[in-house]
């Protein structure tokens, strides 16, 4: 049996293999898929779909990027997506030492 690579950022010149590891902060993402794409600008490229499982309720889920991915990407599956809450405790202490230093980019809770 062939050992699976690990890489801990998405930043690929060209598709990895289907079965390919991604390791983002602990958490263990599989590459299950490649899909074609025609971006904007008519240019074709390549998404990649990955599986993991959610840090909650621990439910298989899919995330779709593309070759270089600068920002985040989901860490739950949809019922228990919260966009910018922390999945880490690190992750939280993060947050709030940030936003101690930047009062003014606190969001509104209504």
């Amino acid at each position: 049996m062939a050992t699976k690579k690990l890489a801990r950022r998405i930043h690929f010149q060209q598709p990895p293999d289907v079965g390919f590891v991604l390791m983002w902060e602990g958490q263990r993402y599989e590459l299950v898929a490649h899909e074609p794409h025609i971006r904007r600008d008519g240019l074709p490229t390549t998404l990649l779909v990955w599986r993991s499982h959610c840090c909650d309720c621990g439910e298989a889920f899919e995330v779709v990027t593309g070759l270089v991915a600068n920002g985040y990407f989901n860490r739950r599956c949809p019922d228990h997506h919260r966009p910018g809450r922390a999945v880490t405790m690190a992750g939280q202490k993060r947050r709030e030492r940030f936003l101690k230093r930047n009062p003014t980019r606190r969001k509104s809770r209504v």
